[in-house]
């Protein structure tokens, strides 16, 4: 026997049950945890995914920051003919 609890229309949780259900609130308290623990999960994800968002942003904000320290110092060098040597 299959039963599915309709969350909203893109979200269903299918439960495959083996036994006949005779308490269907002690059904709905589990299902209602799985939830929730399935809840703190996404939520605990998607703090770790805005973490390393920002942490990118502030390397790429870094990487460009010294891209121009490069090329204002390429510039000033070629502008005063001094060569590189290496």
């Amino acid at each position: 026997m299959r039963f599915y609890l309709l969350l909203s229309d893109k979200t269903a949780i299918f439960v495959s049950v083996k036994q006949p259900v005779n308490d269907i609130t002690e059904v709905l308290r589990g299902l209602s945890a799985q939830i929730e623990s399935m809840q703190k999960t996404i939520d605990s994800q998607h703090a770790t995914i805005c973490q390393i968002n920002r942490n990118g942003q502030a390397q790429l904000r870094k990487i460009q920051s010294l891209e121009r320290m490069l090329r204002d110092k390429w510039i000033f060098i070629l502008s005063h003919g001094r060569q590189c040597k290496y």
